[in-house]
């Protein structure tokens, strides 16, 4: 299992509410994630947005086997 505190490195080019969705899907908050993606600062986050090792939200949901998150990222993500 990869360490979630190595995704955790974010650009400083991403908005706030974006690095906070990338960290709390490093770390599989699958609450929080729910909550901002249904949030009303859901239009400024870009779910296309990238870590410093250049992995999206999905991917990073997706390698770390955590089906909820991908599950909601894509249902979010369809909805743009």
């Amino acid at each position: 299992m990869t360490d979630n505190w190595s995704r955790c490195v974010l650009s400083t080019e991403q908005n706030d509410v974006t690095k906070r969705l990338l960290a709390a899907v490093s770390h599989k908050e699958e609450e929080f994630v729910e909550r901002l993606l249904r949030s009303n600062e859901r239009p400024t986050i870009d779910l296309n947005s990238r870590d410093n090792n250049g992995h999206t939200c999905l991917g990073i949901a997706s390698t770390e086997g955590s089906l909820v998150l991908v599950k909601l990222l894509v249902e979010v993500g369809h909805h743009e």
